[in-house]
């Protein structure tokens, strides 16, 4: 992916496994990855809000990666003009 650090990555990573695979919520995760000094990228610790905003951003990030790679539509015109002689 890019954009994005392998450090912010797999924290991002992290904390979606931790959501989807063990059930956690944003508290849970926010005292896991306090408890196993994991800091945020400006250096600070985690709280539920920055885990629900990051979780909730990497998931539209994710999505709108899997968008870019269909076609949705495709639509076609055609405009023909008559063109004045002098």
């Amino acid at each position: 992916m890019w954009g994005l650090s392998k450090d912010r990555t797999q924290r991002l990573e992290l904390m979606l496994l931790l959501q989807e695979k063990y059930q956690m919520n944003c508290v849970e995760i926010s005292n896991f990855l306090n408890s196993n000094n994991i800091k945020t990228p400006r250096n600070k610790i985690y709280n539920h809000k920055i885990v629900w905003s990051s979780i909730k951003k990497y998931k539209a990030r994710l999505k709108r990666i899997n968008i870019e790679d269909e076609i949705l539509s495709i639509k076609e015109a055609i405009y023909a003009e008559e063109e004045l002689q002098f």
